[in-house]
């Protein structure tokens, strides 16, 4: 993360913009981001107050300070300072100091008046000392070592990287975010969910819409939670089809800030694997061989219950315009399959079809919809035979 003194944006009447490190200049930008590799990888096993002379040096001779400062930054985060002894600094130094109170004043040069010189007194209380560090305040962090650098990133990388949180130290100053989402609905919501973001979801055509509030919309906490909403951020890039509009509150006002899919930010987290369980998956690639009508979707659909969410793990579409969701519930623990049972019980939907593994202590009785009992693998034949019925009932009901 990047701190609000390390910040490029530009403003105009509507808009709030980062002022991101772009490909025009790209050969100038890598240059910089192998310097800073470099002085970061030579000073490893040096203190951190000998680095930063070092940065001061370099930066010196660049107008644009701030990048420079801000790529050093992102790099700090992936070094790791100890001190230069694995003892309780704290501690011996109280010792010490203890020890050498009856000597004082210790002076440089003895004289008449003055015999305790450093050596001296070291020499005298050396007995009452366990251990003397080289430096009695190697804990501080400037006297602290560059232990390691623990799997830095290539020049491209760190560049990505610093434009990211360019994007992210934007949403400090935010107080309401808006974003529209097409797909990767479990993907996005898990993070929203790790972040514990306050927020509220509708659906609208084909996307969902999601407000959260921002860090200004609270009253207390809000450094914290500025930083939850900026660890958001990554998880919204790994959708393929999104929207984000922030209103971030700036010295000139409250202006916008807006990103997409094609705004070439890139997370730095990892996407989840399309499939929960391999079940799911052979489900899935035995449906797609099938000769239906039914299109199968991957976690297209979003069941909003209010403090939580539900996402089916399929929703099968037809073309004239019908939509059944799929959930499988597998064999897991008996708190997985509580919250499971909650949900959809809340969720209280005609048009989802359960399958549930025989192994667990549910029946039919335990579901609103349909359901599906099965022992290994779910049975495309027994899926489209309850698609049918969908017809039917849909039929009927007209």
């Amino acid at each position: 993360m990047l701190t609000s003194d390390l910040l490029r944006y530009t403003i105009d009447e509507k808009y709030i913009k980062p002022r991101y490190l772009t490909r025009k200049h790209a050969d100038f930008y890598l240059a910089l981001a192998n310097d800073l590799l470099s002085i970061y990888q030579k000073h490893v096993g040096k203190s951190r107050r000998e680095l930063e002379d070092v940065l001061a040096d370099y930066q010196a001779d660049w107008i644009g300070y701030k990048i420079v400062r801000g790529l050093a930054k992102m790099l700090d985060g992936y070094a790791e300072y100890k001190p230069e002894q694995e003892i309780d600094y704290e501690s011996a130094r109280r010792k010490f100091f203890t020890a050498v109170e009856p000597f004082r004043p210790v002076v440089r040069r003895a004289d008449l008046v003055h015999q305790n010189t450093r050596e001296l007194v070291l020499e005298k209380i050396k007995a009452q000392i366990d251990i003397l560090p080289r430096f009695l305040y190697g804990d501080l962090p400037e006297n602290q070592k560059l232990a390691t650098l623990n799997s830095p990133p290539d020049a491209s990388e760190l560049i990505r990287r610093y434009n990211l949180a360019l994007a992210q130290g934007l949403l400090y100053r935010c107080t309401c975010m808006h974003v529209w989402l097409w797909d990767s609905y479990k993907t996005v919501f898990h993070f929203l969910k790790l972040a514990r973001l306050m927020h509220r979801m509708q659906k609208q055509d084909d996307h969902f819409y999601i407000q959260i509030d921002g860090p200004l919309a609270l009253f207390r906490k809000t450094f914290k939670y500025g930083t939850n909403l900026a660890r958001f951020l990554p998880g919204v890039l790994l959708a393929n089809r999104w929207e984000m509009s922030a209103e971030i509150s700036t010295e000139k006002g409250v202006r916008w800030f807006r990103l997409n899919q094609n705004s070439g930010l890139v997370s730095y987290y990892k996407s989840a694997d399309p499939f929960d369980s391999s079940i799911e998956a052979a489900f899935y690639a035995s449906f797609v061989k099938r000769e239906t009508e039914w299109i199968i979707q991957r976690e297209a659909d979003i069941v909003d219950l209010g403090d939580t969410v539900l996402i089916p793990d399929f929703t099968f579409r037809h073309p004239d315009g019908r939509s059944v969701n799929f959930e499988i519930v597998g064999f897991w623990t008996p708190d997985y399959l509580t919250k499971k049972l909650d949900k959809l019980a809340r969720a209280n939907r005609q048009d989802m079809i359960v399958a549930v593994n025989e192994k667990l202590n549910c029946s039919k009785e335990d579901f609103s919809g349909p359901v599906i009992f099965y022992k290994t693998r779910v049975k495309v034949s027994e899926v489209l035979e309850l698609l049918a019925q969908s017809a039917t009932t849909r039929n009927t009901s007209a």
